[in-house]
């Protein structure tokens, strides 16, 4: 049985050793029950939620190995698709996400007044701004809340957006805090500072930011109303 906290490539990479059938779909088995475990998700959601995350990794190694795991797991790349139907993926197409990524990372930087520098340890709470202090004077409390309460450890989006057809991708990357509304709209406001779920880096930036407002926030306080009920 997987561990509830495993890192990415601790969870997949196994996957990508294995040759036979019968061990593919026995360790198959303990990906879906770790995810519906962590994710409380049903068993087609987990199962299509894991066939999605192993093509992708996959998609890491060569095209031997990766149209080997593709037919063991029946899984495909959620981005170039199957490499037995369409073939390995040319320079320019495997790039194309890439560059869409820096090319959304860059319009961002320039919208904003001045350079993002990102605070390191070193520089310490005494070097930033009161609306710093205060942004993570608030983070450290929700992080503390989320741990007393047990959210702190699981993606409450990720499970919402597949079952709405948002994504079809599991978690990637680090958790992260996913307010309802934007920073700018919440200031001196309370109530809002704190109307906030838990998410993996992929489902907050790459698909909840995308959402048009109205959608971001209803789907952040159906988060909130299921970790309650």
């Amino acid at each position: 049985m997987l561990p509830d906290k495993v890192t990415i490539g601790d969870k997949y990479r196994p996957a990508m050793e294995i040759t036979e059938q019968a061990a593919a779909d026995a360790y198959f088995e303990e990906c879906v029950e770790h995810v519906m475990r962590i994710c409380s998700l049903t068993r087609e959601e987990a199962e299509k939620c894991e066939r999605s995350n192993l093509g992708y990794f996959a998609g890491y190694y060569d095209h031997e190995m990766r149209a080997r795991v593709e037919r063991l797991f029946k899984c495909a790349h959620p981005v170039f698709g199957a490499i037995a139907d369409k073939g390995a993926p040319t320079a320019e197409e495997a790039l194309l996400p890439v560059s869409r990524g820096v090319a959304k990372m860059l319009k961002r930087s320039a919208t904003r007044s001045r350079p993002y520098v990102r605070l390191s340890r070193s520089s310490g709470m005494k070097r930033t701004g009161k609306k710093s202090k205060r942004n993570l004077k608030l983070v450290s409390e929700l992080k503390r809340q989320a741990t007393k309460e047990g959210w702190i450890d699981r993606c409450e989006i990720g499970p919402i957006l597949m079952e709405r057809g948002l994504t079809t991708q599991g978690c990637f990357g680090d958790l992260t805090m996913a307010h309802s509304v934007k920073y700018h709209k919440r200031l001196s406001n309370p109530v809002l500072d704190r109307e906030t779920a838990r998410s993996c880096e992929y489902h907050h930036f790459f698909c909840l930011d995308e959402l048009k407002p109205a959608l971001t926030k209803e789907i952040v306080r159906d988060a909130i109303a299921r970790r309650r009920a």
